[in-house]
């Protein structure tokens, strides 16, 4: 701001990418995919510089999986959020804790930010530095290319979401990963209920404002599947960060 008056300047804003509920993300470049695995994966790597895996874990009757714990590591220092454990840090780490209400922030001073909100929800945020320097797993290449993201380990472009997916396993002994249901092939006796909860995702009133810049169909199929899936105790919070 100068002079009362707000200037527009061109620098690159943060890029992030966005995990949650069962395996729905959004990569750095905005492309949208989702599948379902039980495993340890890679979300972002930029090869000697820093790495984000996370491990999910099936936490339904219906397969759907959850997000274990995660890990930060930047050099040769790591930090491990794992869900229901306290998260702390020792001093001159290269991790610095921030809480706000059910979230916490990791920040490093490389322009690397991990946000978690100690259970479904995960974000992954990237200064522009990062931008077509080899940035590569389940969040993508970050090269502003939303077709060029699914990359497998190899470095062969693939189509397909779970070849993509499976190819970024930290660990050879689970399953291949497959293609997320939906929420009738879930479990059908909840899908009105789900269907209902979840329609606040299409409501004028409450989301309109958003609509006319953001797509809700997926936002909507996503909260369906979610709060179809969490059948063991958890479909609240699983609905909740679909809304949310």
């Amino acid at each position: 701001m100068e002079n009362g008056e707000w200037q527009c300047d061109k620098k690159a804003c943060p890029s992030t990418c966005e995990v949650y509920g069962d395996s729905h993300i959004m990569t750095f470049d905005d492309k949208k995919y989702q599948f379902a695995g039980e495993c340890d994966y890679v979300y972002a790597e930029k090869t000697g510089v820093f790495k984000i895996t996370a491990s999910n874990e099936k936490c339904g009757s219906t397969g759907t999986v959850c997000t274990k714990f995660i890990t930060l590591t930047v050099g040769d220092s790591s930090i491990k959020l794992v869900r229901g454990a306290p998260i702390t840090t020792e001093r001159d780490s290269a991790f610095n804790l921030k809480f706000a209400g059910l979230w916490i922030f990791v920040e490093t001073e490389i322009g690397v930010t991990l946000m978690w909100n100690k259970g479904t929800h995960m974000i992954i945020k990237l200064d522009p530095k990062y931008k077509s320097s080899g940035m590569k797993g389940l969040c993508g290449d970050y090269n502003g290319e939303i077709n060029s993201d699914l990359v497998q380990r190899n470095g062969v472009p693939t189509e397909a979401v779970t070849d993509f997916a499976h190819s970024w396993r930290e660990r050879q002994d689970y399953e291949m990963a497959i293609e997320a249901p939906s929420a009738r092939e879930i479990n059908p006796a909840r899908k009105n209920w789900a269907s209902r909860k979840c329609s606040l995702i299409k409501d004028p009133k409450v989301f309109g404002a958003c609509h006319d810049h953001v797509d809700p169909e997926w936002y909507f199929n996503n909260c369906e599947q979610d709060s179809c899936a969490c059948d063991t105790g958890g479909e609240c919070e699983c609905l909740c960060t679909a809304v949310g």
